[in-house]
């Protein structure tokens, strides 16, 4: 999976369990994603270390990738959607 195909990927799954986040991991997954900032930005904002940030998103994409191997929403609804 390509690195475009990965943040698509990520953000269709932000959309389907982004609500079992806490509202601190939803921030720091909207700064990065959406709004494009970088590590130092984020940092910044939130007063904590670049590492800290890098280790959130790993934590949060981790969350993620786990929620839907437990659930297969993004599965099924691809499914659905091409009418299986």
């Amino acid at each position: 999976m390509n690195s475009l195909t990965h943040k698509l990927y990520l953000g269709a799954l932000f959309d389907l369990y982004g609500p079992l986040l806490t509202t601190k991991e939803q921030g720091l997954f909207h700064q990065y994603h959406f709004l494009d900032l970088s590590l130092s930005e984020i940092a910044t904002n939130l007063l904590i270390s670049k590492q800290a940030v890098s280790d959130a998103l790993r934590n949060i994409e981790r969350k993620l990738l786990n929620y839907e191997a437990k659930l297969g929403f993004y599965q099924k609804l691809g499914a659905k959607q091409n009418g299986i």
